[in-house]
């Protein structure tokens, strides 16, 4: 891997582990230097050691309150985390289980012992697998209460910290300035400082499929338009992509693609991915140009309810698509529109009707000529 290619991926992957990355863990290694430069413009953090290296990102802008913290099987992975803590470095599941249950009696989060809270908190000490802070010495995690037949666990309390997320000011060469360990309070009130303008607006870039005018504010806007030249293409090269203003905004873009950083590409398999086709197309051919609630110039809306019908339709012509969507069609339109939503390409306004308003990026999945009929502009 190059240097471009070594920053892509940490920007998909922020957790490379020994055993499972090596490959990228000595690319980053490589190219620290140029990674570090990188994460700077960005002010986010970059822990490099000989057995991991994690880049501690801020959650995307877009995703607002859609956050991952807010799942279930996250919360057992913070009380597992609290627990962890106060347990030796080899453990039994059935003792991590145990000090989580406690944990989660201190801060009222009701524990049952059901199949359904097995399961969340399986998931919750899968995703500290995950990230390396839990391995495995011997056994599975088939049994997580039996004393004597739970799995042998190794715990990283020296990674914990690389689970806090990006916060606080930083050194330069992405330390924290103040110690979370020896000063917590003062860390905690620290960290609650907003990024400057250049690393918010960059941030998006790198993590939005495309990035609206629309959504920024004016110090954002200008610091944008000004630096499209500069500070932003400089960081569209250290990422091996290419800047491309749009009519709705710009975006950041693969040589000779149009999928943005994460690779979508459309159509795609998959049941959901060809509704989110259909959609798209019905929205480009006879969505509204206009109307209460627009994000902005170019976007069309379709109402919730003419989804709905085009998706029925599709289920009868479409017999290849999953049993379960073809029998639950509202089931179907919500998994649409949360990956549009999470794209950053769909705003719902709310009403008597509902209505789905499709950003005009949503035609980069099309034709050339759709394209070039719903965005003006030029790849820089």
């Amino acid at each position: 891997m190059e240097a471009p290619e070594v920053s892509r991926l940490l920007m998909r992957r922020p957790w490379l582990l020994a055993g499972r990355d090596d490959a990228a863990i000595e690319a980053v290694h490589r190219f620290e230097d140029h990674v570090r430069s990188l994460v700077r413009d960005l002010q986010w953090r970059l822990v490099v050691e000989p057995d991991m290296v994690r880049l501690v990102k801020s959650p995307p802008t877009r995703l607002g309150d859609r956050l991952l913290s807010e799942s279930a099987a996250t919360r057992w992975m913070w009380l597992c985390v609290a627990a962890i803590d106060e347990l030796p470095f080899v453990t039994r599941t059935a003792d991590l289980v145990a000090a989580a249950r406690e944990a989660s009696g201190e801060v009222r989060i009701a524990y049952t012992g059901s199949r359904e809270d097995l399961r969340k908190l399986r998931c919750g000490i899968e995703m500290l697998i995950e990230r390396g802070v839990v391995e495995i010495l011997d056994g599975t995690l088939d049994e997580l209460e039996d004393g004597d037949t739970s799995a042998l666990l190794k715990l990283r309390h020296d990674r914990l910290l690389s689970l806090m997320g990006n916060t606080g000011p930083l050194h330069a060469d992405g330390t924290w300035l103040v110690d979370p360990a020896s000063e917590p309070e003062r860390w905690i009130e620290e960290g609650a400082a907003e990024a400057v303008t250049s690393a918010k607006v960059l941030r998006r870039l790198v993590d939005d499929t495309v990035v609206h005018w629309g959504d920024l504010d004016l110090p954002e806007e200008h610091w944008l338009r000004t630096e499209l030249q500069g500070k932003v293409a400089e960081v569209a090269e250290a990422l091996g992509m290419w800047v491309e203003e749009r009519a709705e905004g710009v975006a950041l873009v693969l040589d000779g693609e149009h999928a943005g950083l994460r690779g979508h590409s459309f159509p795609n398999r998959g049941t959901v991915h060809h509704a989110a086709v259909l959609v798209r197309d019905h929205a480009l051919a006879a969505g509204r140009r206009e109307g209460p609630g627009q994000p902005g110039p170019g976007w069309r809306s379709v109402s919730a309810g003419s989804v709905a019908d085009l998706l029925a339709r599709g289920a009868g012509v479409h017999r290849w698509w999953a049993e379960e969507y073809r029998r639950s069609i509202p089931r179907l339109a919500d998994e649409v529109r949360s990956m549009w939503a999470h794209l950053g390409l769909l705003r719902v306004s709310a009403g008597y009707t509902d209505r789905w308003w499709l950003s005009p990026a949503v035609a980069r999945w099309g034709t050339p000529k759709e394209a070039e009929n719903t965005s003006e502009g030029q790849t820089a």
